[in-house]
């Protein structure tokens, strides 16, 4: 899209070929293209001559008074070709004197997102999720109302002020389960991607071990008691024995 967006700048093609264009570049992502969520991702320029049902949208409202030429990740909207809930890529195009001059925008099915992350062995109660930088949920395994807003929550409150990386236990909104959750936010894009994992299968394999070491301790404690029991009843004995001994000798001598 950069790439784009900076030869818009500097050239004015044809449209025909630069269509042509977007579609061989469209093509060139295999993972993309191999998906099964139809047509998972749509390629478009719009111009700034553009009709009012791209010129209401809210990212073609901000390149227009944002001269950055930052990547905006917004939505999810639904989108007027397709029907599907999509998450929006956007860059700026500007002319070579900084005037705008419209927006290079990719639309990103939401369910490519789903179907790509429901690969991945978070357990029944984990979840991943791929948040914008606002707070606002693009996509979620398993799946919720996209455009929830956790912009409230302490990850974006506390942690990510902190550390742009890290892990820590949280009751998410989602379901209400105690979780331990690891989130990073991409130095690049603008978005952070959280894994989480249900407190009772992170900790499952620590219980049983922590079962089985005990059953083991008490297993050994028992042989140990078994042993020690004849030792110490040995010992009771020979302590007697020489007790008694001590006092015969202790006659003999008196009688001697």
């Amino acid at each position: 899209m950069t790439a784009m967006a900076d030869l818009l700048k500097y050239q004015n093609l044809l449209p025909e070929r630069f269509n042509a264009h977007l579609v061989a570049t469209t093509r060139s992502m295999p993972r993309v293209r191999g998906s099964q969520c139809g047509r998972p991702l749509a390629l478009r320029i719009v111009r700034a001559s553009a009709g009012p049902q791209q010129l209401d949208r809210a990212y073609f409202a901000h390149h227009r008074d944002d001269p950055s030429p930052s990547m905006l990740v917004s939505g999810p909207i639904v989108s007027r070709t397709s029907g599907q809930p999509s998450i929006i890529l956007s860059k700026r195009i500007s002319t070579p004197t900084g005037d705008f001059a419209g927006v290079v925008v990719a639309a990103i099915d939401c369910g490519y997102f789903s179907n790509f992350y429901s690969a991945f062995g978070v357990g029944s109660g984990g979840g991943i999720s791929l948040i914008s930088n606002d707070g606002t949920v693009l996509a979620r395994w398993p799946a919720v109302e996209a455009g929830r807003e956790l912009s409230d929550t302490s990850l974006f409150q506390k942690r990510l002020s902190e550390s742009p990386t890290g892990s820590y236990k949280i009751t998410p909104p989602f379901d209400g389960l105690a979780k331990y959750i690891a989130y990073e936010q991409d130095p690049e894009y603008p978005i952070v991607v959280t894994v989480a994992r249900s407190e009772n299968e992170v900790l499952a394999n620590w219980r049983a071990d922590l079962i089985s070491d005990a059953l083991v301790a008490v297993l050994l404690v028992g042989i140990i008691i078994g042993m020690a029991a004849p030792l110490s009843s040995q010992f009771r004995f020979r302590t007697g024995l020489e007790r008694v001994l001590r006092k015969r000798e202790a006659r003999l001598r008196l009688l001697a």
